[in-house]
């Protein structure tokens, strides 16, 4: 199928009917009634020749097909967005952007202090959301668009061709234990620790 063949606000349709998976949901998201949105996922289904949603115990549930669909637009629609937005310069001063982070509990404790303190002068419109760092890497939350920034992850376990990665700090953890601790005769390992 060629792209001139489908209306690509269609897309936008399905993408928020994969996320809800609820048509009332999906259609107050779009600004749609539940009526013009059902008929708009009739067309899609007949273009792409396939249910793509089957409706099991009042929850719209993805067929094989949409899950394929939905990992593809997960990276296209974002894409296309970010062409379409305005070009103009960043200003911090008038920006309102929200910033999501994923970040590690140290992570959190030894930066975002100082960086909110820092955006309450430089750019006080600007907001962070900070989520938990769950996985030891931070290339699919990233590649997904699910973040902007991730912090505190070791490089050494990190390759990626298309995100930039920088150290920012640097530091040592220690124990510390009382003197002539019994656990600590032969030094620390792990099963004492």
């Amino acid at each position: 199928m060629n792209l001139h063949q489908i209306d690509l606000n269609l897309l936008v349709l399905f993408d928020a009917l994969y996320r809800h998976q609820s048509v009332s949901k999906a259609a107050n998201e779009i600004c749609l009634s539940q009526s013009a949105f059902s008929h708009a996922l009739a067309r899609l289904r007949e273009r792409l020749n396939d249910d793509l949603f089957i409706r099991i115990n009042n929850v719209m549930q993805p067929t094989s097909r949409a899950n394929e669909l939905a990992k593809q637009l997960k990276i296209a629609l974002p894409m296309i967005a970010q062409a379409l937005k305005d070009s103009a310069t960043f200003n911090p001063q008038s920006s309102d952007i929200t910033f999501r982070f994923t970040a590690t509990d140290y992570t959190e404790l030894s930066l975002l202090p100082k960086l909110s303190n820092h955006l309450t002068k430089v750019a006080p419109n600007i907001q962070l959301k900070v989520l938990p760092a769950h996985q030891p890497t931070p290339t699919m939350p990233l590649d997904n668009n699910d973040v902007d920034f991730a912090l505190g992850f070791t490089h050494q376990t990190f390759k990626s061709s298309t995100i930039e990665h920088l150290t920012w700090l640097t530091d040592s953890y220690c124990t510390i234990a009382r003197k002539g601790h019994p656990a600590l005769s032969r030094g620390l390992c792990l099963d004492p620790y």
